[in-house]
């Protein structure tokens, strides 16, 4: 590798050649180094004993008779002891042996909390990260809504254990024979208990009729994965953590609308504090605080190390790896927007809390979240990877899925080779041609997996995809209940909401915004010539903006969105649904629509597609704008639905 140490910051091309970085610095030998270092090259041949423990964030909806409810969210023990209670009902689940079907019961605390931090039961309790939407409350109105009192839940498995069965019942036919369960499939009967009991008509003590279940954007699903208590090897944090970075756009073309964060900030002007990572400036869109993706965290710190004096670096240097003033390659990577350089830092850490530190305090805002690796004050250690990007579900199948691609990321993380490895993330998952069906193979995904996210992302035939079916069933099973149901309206507008949140052209149409606003890293100079040669004289100052290395001059003043109107006026998730309603504007039929995802998927050249957009708004360009031409205007001019 270069020596990076003559490079300026502003350089135009990356530093960072597609190859294993350099060993970082030695500290001098001790024994108590050298023991640390056989325990380490020990852990890193040991297999792993994988756990995972999943967090479900949905409400709980609880009738109340003569409009007396509040309408609103409640924190009560009522709601937590009704989920508590169904969860501890008999439930019923297929044994991984025989594949017969039998009924157990799951062990849930009926404690308020897991003192002891064993994780050994299942756990619900309430969430104050969680609310209605405020669409969902400006549409349905205060009056209807009265009809109930809204209970904020959080349910956690257990400790799972992914490649040993959980023992259940023993069986009459058979005594010598006890049943057995994966990890999977107590999931999922889980889940399909839980929305049978609450979710559907026809049960025997009227449950459904006073309760419904649903989720909706402020809740999420989180899974943590472990090694037993034995935690992860370093190197393998590392590689989690290089993938995660150098596939963030085929990862997030697996998720909903909202859980694709977008920062913008390698385009905005340097040294200005007010910026957040956690919006985006020019567009408006304010990210949910607990889902910051990876190339975010990389944004900020870049950003502010652009803007700091030798002083402000010397006391901002806990958040690298080790101290820039000292190494080249940190300090390089720590002035450049690129996926590169952002997994040049990550490996380059040689121990969990370098890894931490780059992550700063906005650990548990990541897509990714380390903290749990170390410990923190008098907290125990959990010693797990925590993956938070994924959309509320109580879906199994789609739960299952994702938790099967996070189990393999780590799988495949610990059994790579580590020059092989990082050779993979920055050389193949960087092709044109790279996209998630490539990285679902890489990683040896079930078939089952493959095929979800094969329907997911296609349609099935002409006019259904594999949102529209879901949300059709569930339909289905609100209707149900008779056209009397209290409850209809409230959850036609869930699901309708959560529709709108997957539809293919609006997620697709929400990654090219991230794209041309840099959100996935600036781009390096052959590939800015190619899109600057293929687009018209309008567009270049804009695409120059992408060039790995541009700074936007101190003087060149970019005003947030709500410098010029009342703040409260309009509210994120309006912003975000007015956005989406116009940024995705387009029929199944529109040939637009396919080259869109194209451009996103990558079986054609992102950036050459890019390129050859017509960035014009309809004002200057006529009735036809595309999807492609709205996100892409969006960038160079102040958003329209902001105006």
């Amino acid at each position: 590798m270069s020596n990076f140490s003559s490079r300026s910051a502003s350089s135009t091309s990356s530093a960072f050649p597609r190859s294993t970085p350099q060993e970082p610095n030695r500290s001098p030998l001790t024994m108590q180094s050298i023991r640390e270092q056989l325990q380490k090259m020990q852990a890193d041949k040991n297999p792993l004993d994988l756990t995972l423990g999943v967090e479900f964030e949905c409400v709980l909806a609880e009738r109340k008779s003569s409009r007396t409810g509040t309408g609103r969210i409640v924190y009560s023990c009522p709601g937590i002891d009704k989920v508590k209670s169904v969860l501890s009902e008999p439930i019923t689940a297929q044994c991984s042996s025989c594949g017969q079907s039998h009924v157990f019961c799951l062990d849930v605390n009926q404690r308020s909390a897991d003192f002891g931090g064993t994780y050994s039961q299942w756990h619900v309790e309430a969430d104050v990260s969680i609310s209605l939407t405020n669409d969902l409350v400006l549409k349905l109105g205060s009056t209807y809504l009265r009809n109930f009192d809204f209970h904020p839940i959080e349910f956690k498995t257990r400790i799972l254990s992914v490649n040993q069965n959980k023992s259940t019942t023993s069986t009459i036919d058979d005594p010598g024979h006890v049943h057995t369960i994966s990890y999977a499939e107590e999931i999922r009967a889980a889940l399909q208990h839980l929305t049978q009991r609450f979710n559907q008509a026809n049960q025997p003590d009227h449950l459904s009729r006073h309760y419904r279940l649903f989720t909706n954007t402020k809740c999420g699903l989180h899974v943590h994965l472990g090694n037993q208590r034995k935690g992860f090897p370093v190197r393998t944090v590392k590689n989690v953590m290089s993938t995660c970075i150098g596939g963030e756009r085929a990862i997030d073309s697996m998720h909903a609308l909202d859980r694709i964060g977008i920062c913008n900030m390698p385009i905005v002007p340097s040294g200005d504090y007010w910026v957040n990572p956690r919006r985006n400036e020019v567009l408006g869109l304010e990210e949910n605080a607990y889902n910051m993706p990876l190339s975010s965290l990389h944004a900020d710190l870049v950003y502010k190390f652009r803007g700091m004096d030798d002083v402000s670096i010397e006391a901002y240097k806990d958040r690298f790896p080790f101290c820039i003033l000292s190494d080249p390659v940190v300090g390089q990577a720590a002035s450049e927007y690129t996926p590169a350089a952002n997994m040049a830092l990550v490996q380059r850490a040689s121990t969990l809390t370098h890894l931490t530190n780059l992550q700063s305090t906005w650990s548990h805002h990541a897509t990714v979240n380390l903290e749990n690796l170390v410990r923190r004050g008098h907290n125990p250690t959990k010693h797990t990877i925590e993956f938070r990007q994924h959309a509320a579900t109580l879906d199994a199948t789609t739960v299952l899925a994702w938790v099967d691609f996070l189990v393999n990321i780590v799988d495949c993380c610990h059994e790579g080779k580590d020059d092989e490895f990082i050779k993979l993330c920055n050389i193949e998952f960087a092709k044109p041609t790279f996209d998630l069906q490539k990285l679902l193979s890489i990683l040896e995904c079930s078939d089952e997996t493959i095929s979800h996210y094969k329907h997911q992302h296609g349609k099935l035939t002409p006019g259904r995809t594999y949102v529209s079916d879901q949300v059709a069933r569930e339909k289905e099973v609100t209707a149900s209940f008779g056209p009397d149901d209290v409850f209809t309206p409230l959850l036609d507008r869930v699901w309708d909401d959560i529709a709108l949140n997957n539809e293919r052209a609006r997620v697709d149409a929400r990654m090219l915004l991230k794209l041309v606003s840099a959100g996935y890293g600036q781009l390096p100079d052959d590939k800015i010539e190619r899109m600057v040669a293929s687009a018209s004289e309008r567009n270049h100052e804009q695409i120059n903006k992408l060039r790995v290395g541009w700074k936007a001059p101190r003087s060149e003043q970019v005003s947030a969105p709500w410098s010029n109107a009342d703040p409260w006026a309009v509210t994120p998730e309006e912003r975000a649904r007015r956005m989406a309603d116009e940024v995705a504007s387009v029929t199944e039929s529109s040939p637009t629509s396919h080259a869109h995802s194209e451009l996103i998927t990558g079986s054609v050249n992102n950036e050459e597609r890019l390129s050859q957009v017509d960035w014009r708004d309809q004002a200057a360009g006529g009735e036809e704008t595309s999807v492609v031409s709205e996100g892409a205007a969006a960038i160079v001019n102040r958003p329209w639905w902001l105006s």
